[in-house]
């Protein structure tokens, strides 16, 4: 049961009623840990270069062995409890630089090197699966076996661009099922749609849920949800040639901020070197400024009118969404948000994760989710009622 204060008031709420907490130990966050998530960009993991992570509420290290291969092992070594990340690759293994026990792969410690008596063979730390994919490093994080890494071909093209962003916000914030939002946080691109936008309807499929709407005069946009953080979009010019595939995730770092990791296939280069010019900048420089001028907004600094007569291009979009989000309430005030019936796939969603969450919570079998080897984007501009 959790319980919220509002005022002098306090309100009792079903744990499987809170989607925002997501530590080991609640509800949420067991059943994220139940899916591979990305954690890293695989080009920024240099061999024998440990990190340090934090992702869902829990610290851990991050290495490629001298193979190339990536690894997660804990956090802290279990001598004195420091922090692993600072010590040095050997092999496959990673040696901590307080006294030097070193640990596998699989968090088994090898080496004890001042120890004349070594124990070794009973020390163990975490470790966990890892696995490298379209461009990130993907851990899994749950009890047992785990399954198998969701494989995306649609996003399998011939140029790739992947791409990450920090966000100073919870997962749940995020606005990839709020199409009602782009005629107003985004107006700016087409003046005109500034008013009552068309909510398109939800369904729920074996791999999460899904909606078709028209995004502008000419370009349609499918949006796949897959259980739980996962999200497919593919931009169609009319009458139905693909012209952007996007994967993203929306990994929760902890309660109150998530990062963004982002996968697009583009099916020629020539609309990948669109896409990269539009930037302007590194996307690593584009993210950071956006956020940037996002707090300058939020401070009162600064108009989103004023981006837009300095800014073109992605980076106004970014900004805006980063205003939009961050501004939001913290957790501790979503109850007092009201929802209607523009946000009929955000209530979709919040269903499914309510009748997951409960199952979980009462030891009831959870729906397995299957995302089918393609999804179903062909037919798009007939569905839509338009002819080639």
């Amino acid at each position: 049961m959790t319980i919220i204060e509002h005022g002098r008031h306090q309100t009792s709420y079903p744990e499987w009623t809170d989607f925002c907490s997501i530590g080991p130990d609640a509800l949420m966050g067991r059943w994220l840990r139940t899916f591979w998530q990305p954690i890293y960009v695989a080009a920024d993991l240099p061999v024998a270069y440990p990190k340090p992570i934090k992702m869902l509420d829990q610290q851990f290290t991050l290495y490629r062995g001298r193979s190339g291969d990536p690894h997660a092992v804990g956090f802290r070594c279990a001598h004195r409890r420091t922090q692993l990340s600072p010590g040095w690759v050997e092999g496959e293994n990673i040696r901590c630089i307080f006294h030097g026990w070193m640990y596998d792969p699989e968090g088994q410690c090898v080496d004890q090197p001042a120890e004349p008596e070594p124990f070794h063979a009973e020390i163990r730390i975490p470790a966990f699966p890892v696995e490298e994919y379209l461009g990130l490093i993907f851990v899994y994080l749950g009890d047992g076996p785990p399954p198998p890494l969701q494989r995306f071909p649609d996003v399998e093209a011939p140029f790739m661009a992947v791409d990450t962003k920090y966000r100073e916000t919870s997962f749940y914030n995020h606005l990839a099922l709020d199409r009602a939002h782009v005629n107003f946080t985004h107006f700016h691109r087409a003046p005109e749609a500034r008013g009552r936008p068309t909510v398109p309807d939800a369904e729920e499929t074996e791999w999460g849920m899904n909606y078709v709407y028209e995004a502008d005069s000419k370009t349609d946009k499918v949006t796949y949800f897959g259980m739980p953080n996962v999200t497919a979009e593919m931009n169609f010019t009319r009458p139905g040639r693909r012209a952007e595939t996007q994967l993203r995730w929306r990994v929760p770092i902890d309660d109150e901020t998530h990062r963004d990791f982002t996968v697009r296939g583009f099916p020629s280069e020539a609309e990948y070197e669109s896409w990269h010019q539009s930037r302007g900048t590194t996307q690593q420089e584009h993210n950071e400024k956006a956020r940037e001028l996002a707090r300058l907004i939020l401070a009162g600094e600064l108009r989103i009118e004023d981006v837009t007569r300095m800014e073109k291009g992605n980076l106004v979009g970014n900004t805006e969404d980063n205003v939009t989000q961050v501004g939001m309430m913290p957790n501790s005030e979503r109850r007092l948000e009201h929802l209607g019936q523009g946000d009929k796939p955000l209530i979709f969603r919040n269903g499914i994760f309510e009748r997951e969450l409960r199952a979980l919570s009462e030891g009831r079998e959870l729906k397995r989710w299957y995302r089918p080897e393609r999804l179903e984007f062909d037919n798009v501009s007939k569905f839509l009622g338009h002819t080639s």
